[in-house]
């Protein structure tokens, strides 16, 4: 491979940002590298290298959002399941269990997995505000489906503003939940 120090590269900012293995990381790029090649057109007037940082970001993004999901408390594989009807099987003490490789990144509706004793223990340790803001999300979902998370995160402040939240309330809210969800 003539841009190995390129998939190092990759791999170790992953590392750096997510704290997933570096040769699983790298492993993975490494693939994606190949699939960069395979599908890389020079005609398009980019370089090689620029196309394959392109796909293995992407791919690693991808990779790393899955590793996220399996990684929260207790989280294990088996049938595909949605937000809404994940927070409304916790709600109504239903055991689902979800397939991880039908995981589709694309699709906000699945990133949320649980193995639901454990997603119940998380939503409980978080704080009120917290909380809110994910029932909130749950009972808003059909408002808040867009497709930038700019956009959604402005719906869901906007459901905030009417439920009589202030804003250094909403933005204190917001801050502890990235904190969270980031750790």
């Amino acid at each position: 491979m003539e841009n190995i120090n390129l998939i190092r590269k990759i791999a170790w900012s992953f590392y750096k940002s997510t704290g997933i293995d570096y040769k699983e990381l790298f492993a993975e790029a490494s693939l994606w590298y190949c699939e960069a090649e395979r599908t890389y057109d020079p005609n398009k007037g980019v370089a090689l290298s620029y196309w394959a940082w392109r796909v293995m970001q992407k791919k690693l993004s991808d990779f790393a959002g899955v590793e996220k999901v399996r990684r929260m408390s207790g989280i294990y594989t088996s049938g595909a399941v949605s937000i809404k009807a994940s927070y409304n099987a916790i709600i109504a003490g239903e055991k689902n269990e979800l397939d991880i490789d039908s995981l589709k990144m694309d699709n906000p509706e699945v990133l949320l997995c649980y193995q639901p004793e454990s997603f119940e223990d998380f939503f409980n340790l978080l704080p009120k505000d917290c909380q809110k803001i994910v029932e909130i999300i749950f009972d808003s979902l059909k408002e808040i489906e867009v497709d930038s998370p700019k956009l959604a995160r402005g719906k869901i402040i906007s459901l905030l503003r009417e439920n009589g939240w202030g804003w250094p309330k909403i933005w204190s809210g917001m801050k502890q939940m990235q904190i969270i969800m980031t750790n």
